[in-house]
């Protein structure tokens, strides 16, 4: 009887498990004695023939069957060679061979290697794929190898049942406690300075990281240009304020010229008004003899005519003396035309020092502008802070509002952070965060307190970008005294507003949150 064990020797790449049955191979035409063997390869000793690493060959194994042998074609490739043994890997063998040599094999073991009637079927099936690869018969020195390996595994399996039950747990608590989580930005301790107008930045008194104090200068536009221009403003508000009082002066000329020849009028009138007096006077009392004449038929009635013609002249003009102050001497038309001419030349005079008032007004105000503009171009810290980052190099040139420098204040900073639109309906103001910042390593209790664009700033886009399906949130820290540095990357975990939950999350380590 022909002795069989299995072995487990390593052979490569051809790593299963080894019959010792004895068989025998022919390799050109040299009949060897197998070491041992398999389904997948086998073990020749002393060989004759010359062979390197991964040659090929065909051969011809012979298996004993009691009366007879079968022999099978394969071909094979040299794997290994170790102590004058060479190992071989079946690369080519027909379905029809490999299901015999698999079952001879699985007889063998049982010790049936001699029933030539169950190998004869197989070698007169048709020829096609078999699933089967390896013999299932095993000896009981395998079956306690395969059942320590079953045993191994399903030990290896039951552990990793547990571990998936276990983070299945822990994710359900752990959705239940934190019902979202986002990454946030600290915001609200920053001032941005800008350029107060057109121009070249010329001199940055400041660089990044720099601490500095409220009223320190950070930087300065050049004004050149402007303050050039404010010198010849200045010198033509001088001209034109000149040009002003020698204006007020002729007009005060005027007006005493005018007050003057009113006062010479003035006389003149009283002189005239006298001698009309005078005359009328006479006129009357000869108008009241002729009708006293006239009546006692002692004048003609042309006579008397004469005398009423005469005494109405001298009333009409003493009426218009008395009532209308007209002189109706010569020196009095002169004295009329002076002053109307000096009435002209009043007015004209006085337009001229509205306009030269005008402009000297004008001109005030574009002074205050430029001194305004030279002012605003020295820029100085509305705080103390530090600064966070410069925009723009020495020298560059700038558009009116470009950003130059921002300075990360002292006060009290908060977080912007957003959601998505189908996660937004998780959280609500009020709703209680915990911050993680991994600079500190610390947490920080915090809450919303505002949801939508309208709690953004205008230099929100510089640091958070948001789509259009997600929605920017504000939060706040509960203690007032935390300070984070602008900018600062945190991690925001929304947490379940219940009581219940609030007083389980107390309890649970910080480090459950960063799982």
């Amino acid at each position: 009887m022909i002795s069989t064990s299995i072995t487990n020797q390593a052979n490569c790449q051809r790593k299963s498990h080894r019959l010792t049955i004895p068989i025998q191979i022919i390799i050109e035409q040299k009949t060897y004695s197998v070491k041992n063997w398999s389904a997948h390869g086998f073990q020749v000793e002393a060989l004759e023939h010359p062979l390197q690493i991964n040659d090929t060959i065909d051969a011809s194994l012979i298996l004993p069957t009691g009366g007879a042998s079968i022999v099978l074609n394969v071909q094979a490739e040299l794997k290994n060679i170790s102590n004058n043994s060479y190992g071989f890997e079946i690369v080519k063998i027909s379905e029809r061979n490999s299901r015999v040599l698999r079952h001879y094999a699985s007889l063998a073991i049982d010790g049936n290697y001699t029933n030539i009637d169950d190998l004869s079927s197989d070698l007169f099936m048709t020829d096609v794929a078999s699933p089967i690869k390896e013999p299932i018969a095993l000896t009981e020195k395998e079956s306690q190898k395969v059942h320590r390996s079953f045993l191994r595994r399903f030990f290896i399996y039951i552990i990793v049942a547990i571990i998936f039950l276990l983070l299945l747990l822990s994710t359900l608590v752990y959705n239940y406690f934190i019902v979202a989580s986002s990454n946030g930005l600290v915001s609200g301790n920053a001032h941005y300075y800008n350029a107060p107008k057109d121009g070249l930045l010329s001199s940055l008194y400041v660089h990044n990281n720099q601490n500095v104090f409220k009223g320190e200068l950070l930087y300065e536009m050049d004004t050149s240009d402007e303050k050039e221009l404010l010198l010849n403003k200045k010198r033509q508000e001088k001209l034109l304020t000149k040009d002003l009082h020698q204006l007020q002066a002729a007009l005060k000329n005027i007006q005493r010229r005018i007050h003057k020849t009113y006062k010479q009028e003035h006389t003149i009138t009283q002189l005239e008004k006298a001698e009309l007096s005078h005359e009328f006077k006479i006129a009357k009392q000869n108008y009241k003899r002729a009708i006293s004449l006239f009546s006692k038929h002692l004048i003609t009635s042309i006579e008397f005519n004469q005398i009423e013609n005469q005494y109405l002249h001298y009333w009409a003009k003493y009426n218009e003396l008395i009532l209308h102050k007209q002189s109706f001497s010569k020196s009095s038309l002169i004295t009329d035309q002076i002053i109307i001419k000096s009435q002209d030349q009043k007015i004209n005079l006085q337009k001229m020092i509205n306009q030269v008032a005008l402009n000297i007004k004008a001109i005030k105000e574009e002074i205050i502008t430029l001194s305004r503009t030279i002012k605003e171009s020295l820029v100085v810290a509305q705080e103390d802070g530090s600064v966070h980052n410069i925009f723009h190099k020495q020298h560059s040139y700038l558009k009116f509002s470009n950003d130059v420098l921002v300075l990360e204040t002292k006060q009290q900073p908060y977080i912007l952070t957003k959601l998505l639109i189908s996660q937004i309906d998780k959280v609500h103001i009020g709703e209680p965060c915990l911050i993680y910042s991994k600079r500190l390593d610390t947490f920080f209790h915090a809450h919303i307190v505002g949801m939508g664009y309208s709690i953004t700033e205008g230099k929100t886009t510089n640091t958070l970008e948001i789509s259009q399906n997600e929605i920017p949130i504000r939060i706040a820290f509960d203690n007032k005294e935390v300070y984070l540095h602008l900018n600062e990357y945190l991690k925001i975990y929304f947490l379940n507003a219940s009581q219940s939950a609030q007083k389980m999350i107390s309890i649970l380590p910080k480090s459950f949150i960063l799982l």
